[in-house]
């Protein structure tokens, strides 16, 4: 037998297995991007748009009060961000009826902000409140502190945090007024949008969380998960919540001493969930803004076809984690009324759901949740 046929038997067998792999990879993709999906419409009460929010409302975080922060005017690669403007509002739901209102940034550059994750933090011994804001800062990743005026209606900017162990960070969860959990959502830097569009597209879980602890960032998880985006702390500093995007679930993890992360369950929730929030009153319910089709994501506001919204609220046992755990889905729309829900805060029947790039809404729960 000459040897070209040799080859040739021997190569007919290979390019079937890599014509396998390719076909399995791309049936994955395609299973991932959601293209089989259906979206069903229901809201859980009376719902309304909260003005003046109308450039994002990307994650929200309510303090025991029930006052509601967010970030808006995230910048995103694939639309005009010419006209977006970096803001952080306030949303009281003791007055559900009244609008939403811009804070104030005192002592900060507001061009050069770009708002995106958003934790809160109580200083137990003056008892004041600060805010810490991830920015996608011009020169690089950051997070800012402000310290919470509520009656200027203004947010006094105190600290720059950055470090090469902050490189593409999505969310923080404060501990200290020096100290925060991050997640780093990719293993390339947030400008390296190319590189990052190859990581999803290659399927590859390089995301993971990172400590700071007031002098540098070190991670303290993996780096298994697929796309780690929102990350939140439990009020008694014990548990922590991790919403993987592209992972479709939601880690909790047990904070150890050296607070360094041990993860003791993963809830999969068959959604892309964006930002978690413990419940204010209830810690052992987490509330997730989610995108049910990952696809219309990177569709445009004008398109055809928008992004839906989806939330859903998840309750463990926080007496045994890896217990299964009861999710509701709270609500569902098809981009008509809200397009690309990001996050979600509950207070005591009621509802607050942000966007990616568009308007804020809340609902009265008025259903059995």
């Amino acid at each position: 037998m000459s040897i070209t046929k040799q080859l040739l038997r021997c190569s007919i067998p290979i390019a079937i297995v890599l014509a396998s792999i390719a076909a399995n990879h791309i049936f994955q993709v395609w299973l991932l991007l959601g293209f089989s999906r259906h979206v069903h419409n229901h809201v859980p009460g009376n719902c309304r748009h909260v003005p003046p929010v109308d450039q994002g409302s990307e994650d929200v975080t309510v303090l025991p009060n029930g006052v509601a922060f967010m970030s808006s005017g995230i910048k995103l690669p694939n639309r005009d961000n010419s006209k977006v403007v970096g803001n952080i509002f306030t949303f009281d739901f003791n007055h559900p009826d009244k609008n939403a209102t811009a804070m104030s940034l005192v002592g900060f550059d507001q061009s050069t902000f770009v708002p995106h994750g958003v934790s809160y933090y109580r200083e137990p011994t003056s008892g004041k409140y600060f805010l810490f804001v991830v920015n996608h800062h011009p020169t690089g990743e950051k997070v800012e502190r402000f310290r919470i005026n509520f009656k200027e209606k203004a947010l006094y900017h105190e600290k720059t945090f950055s470090d090469p162990g902050l490189w593409s960070v999505n969310d923080v969860a404060v501990t200290s007024l020096e100290t925060f959990y991050a997640s780093n959502d990719r293993w390339n830097a947030h400008h390296h949008t190319r590189y990052q569009m190859l990581e999803f597209l290659f399927l590859r879980k390089w995301g993971s969380i990172a400590y700071y602890d007031g002098e540098r960032a070190r991670t303290v998880t993996s780096y298994g998960y697929s796309f780690p985006n929102g990350v939140n702390i439990s009020p008694d500093g014990g548990t922590v919540a991790v919403a993987t995007f592209l992972g479709q679930s939601v880690h909790l993890f047990t904070r150890e001493a050296d607070d360094s992360l041990s993860e003791v369950a993963e809830i999969p929730l068959h959604s892309h969930c964006d930002n978690v929030e413990f419940d204010p009153d209830r810690p052992s319910d987490l509330w997730l803004g989610c995108h049910p089709i990952l696809w219309r994501c990177f569709q445009k506001e004008d398109s055809k076809t928008p992004p839906p919204s989806q939330v859903l609220k998840v309750s463990f046992d926080p007496r045994n984690m890896s217990s299964p755990a009861e999710i509701v889905e709270l609500y569902m729309d098809d981009s008509r009324i809200l397009m690309g829900s990001a996050g979600a805060a509950h207070y005591r029947g009621k509802l607050l759901i942000g966007t990616v790039f568009q308007k804020l809404m809340y609902c009265d729960i008025n259903v059995p949740y």
